[in-house]
């Protein structure tokens, strides 16, 4: 029988040291993640021709929505379960995964083939969904489990064999098709180590007991559903850009929205850790209100002072770093921090909660909702006020976002959560502003660099005069996070064996 390096019955002090690692491991993964994919992108730009670029897009724009599709999400009911899933449940959901990626990773590589070279690419391209899909048990029983660190190793071993390989392949001559096996080769390195990485092992797919499993893959369908929703909001709002206001603006629109994914790591660790660790808490019978409203108190002060900055230096900053072409970008910078401000420190709390209660549906109405109000406010404006119009629309979704969100919350668990966004919101809004005006009035680089620090100094001093307790429990959690992640620190308890 193999040893798994898990466990569910985990004390609150453990839960809490695995939780606020996570964050911190999460954090800077993503980080990590975006400065070594931007400098292998550098190495492969010099190597390569923007149409070898644009085939590779295609291909990837097929394996995102696939993904979506048939991503790990239908595992997500075992993670808010409380008991630990046995050896052949798990080899149940794998059978499942592989049957559906399968399927879809073959129908799409039939409809592509016709269509020569960029048809040929996605065909080789798609496989990788199938093999990823083996990953599904593992990853799963690592997240029950708040083992980020591992999590993180299994995905740094898939990007150095990515860029290895890709980088390697075009030296050797292989060109474009060195990208495309790449993504081949990352699934197949992942997937080689994940199973030592979660203490599982190899495990066979089997097929039987898929009915005695309905509810939990029910949960799943539910839970992936969110994701679609967003793979359609995304491409929709870029096709619909495109045809009214260019491909300029969508080109800026596209430049923003990646230089947004910097904060919105931020986000992305809190979403990836509260789910399983409010299952954790709930399954101990502990009171979650006090985890709600703390969370949400502790990630909008971090929020506020990330986006405040990052608002007060863009005029300036982003022109004097990525040339003047980019100057109209800015634009967007003040509604999509707002945005992320109002329903990020809300959605990174309540949605954990709401799926280890059983409640998708409640995140999938604000997922909808997000998305059909960012599109029609966006596209209504944008032929008046240009690219503002979809950080405007972003800041109108992520309202509509956050109160659905805070009320489908409510009702059942009595916690406070607006009240608790007034003072960093309102201190970031105004700390922003000072920084954008000091950053407009100079000219390259190091205005954008003071008029960020002001925007710091003026949310720091104003938090500090309104809710000192707060921000100094920030800091000491920031701290605490950071000390928590140290690798002497992160070795697992109480091992569990699944039968």
């Amino acid at each position: 029988m193999t040893t798994t390096a898990h466990s569910d019955a985990l004390s609150r002090t453990e839960l809490r040291r695995r939780a606020s690692a996570g964050m911190f491991i999460s954090a800077s993964w993503g980080l990590l993640n975006l400065v070594f994919g931007f400098f292998g992108n550098l190495v492969l730009a010099r190597l390569l021709l923007p149409r070898d670029f644009g085939l590779v897009a295609v291909g990837m724009t097929f394996v995102a929505f696939a993904t979506a599709v048939s991503d790990g999400g239908l595992g997500g009911g075992f993670l808010r379960r409380p008991e630990t899933p046995r050896r052949h449940e798990l080899r149940t959901l794998l059978g499942v995964q592989l049957s559906l990626t399968g399927v879809l990773a073959v129908a799409i590589a039939i409809c592509a083939l016709p269509f020569g070279r960029t048809g040929a690419m996605v065909a080789v391209m798609i496989t990788s969904l199938p093999l990823t899909a083996l990953q599904t048990p593992g990853r799963m029983m690592l997240a029950r489990s708040l083992l980020y660190q591992r999590m993180a190793m299994v995905d740094a071993v898939g990007l150095i064999v990515y860029y290895g390989w890709s980088i390697g392949g075009v030296i050797a001559g292989f060109g474009v098709w060195a990208l495309a096996t790449g993504a081949v080769a990352r699934a197949l390195a992942g997937s080689a180590v994940i199973g030592r990485a979660s203490g599982l092992g190899v495990l066979f797919p089997s097929l039987r007991g898929v009915r005695a499993l309905g509810h939990v893959f029910r949960f799943g369908i539910r839970f992936q559903a969110v994701s679609i929703t967003m793979v359609v909001r995304d491409q929709s709002l870029n096709a619909a850009t495109g045809l009214i206001a260019g491909v300029a603006t969508l080109g800026l629109w596209s430049f923003m929205s990646r230089l947004m994914q910097i904060p919105l790591v931020f986000f992305e660790s809190l979403w990836r850790v509260s789910f399983p660790a409010m299952s954790q808490l709930l399954a101990a019978k502990e009171d979650p209100r006090r985890a709600i409203e703390r969370g949400v108190a502790l990630s909008s002060v971090a929020a506020g002072l990330m986006l405040t900055t990052f608002a007060g230096a863009a005029p300036e900053l982003v022109p004097g770093v990525f040339g003047g072409q980019w100057s109209g970008a800015t634009a967007i910078v003040p509604w999509a921090c707002l945005a992320l401000l109002v329903s990020g420190p809300v959605s990174v709390s309540t949605v954990g909660y709401l799926y280890a209660m059983d409640r998708p549906g409640g995140v999938l109405r604000a997922s909808v909702a997000l998305a059909a109000t960012w599109f029609v406010v966006a596209i209504g404006l944008l032929p008046f006020l240009g690219i503002s119009a979809l950080g405007i629309g972003w800041l109108a979704g992520s309202v509509a976002d956050a109160v659905i969100l805070a009320r489908s919350t409510k009702k059942l668990c009595d916690v406070s959560i607006v009240s608790t966004l007034v003072v960093p919101i309102s201190a970031a809004t105004a700390s922003g502003a000072l920084g954008w005006m000091i950053s407009s009035t100079g000219t390259g680089f190091t205005a954008g660099l003071t008029g960020g620090a002001a925007a710091a100094i003026a949310y720091l001093a104003a938090m500090f005069l309104l809710r000192r307790a707060l921000l100094l429990e920030t800091l000491a959690a920031v701290g605490r996070s950071v000390s928590n992640s140290l690798p002497a620190r992160t070795s697992a308890r109480g091992i569990q064996e699944p039968a």
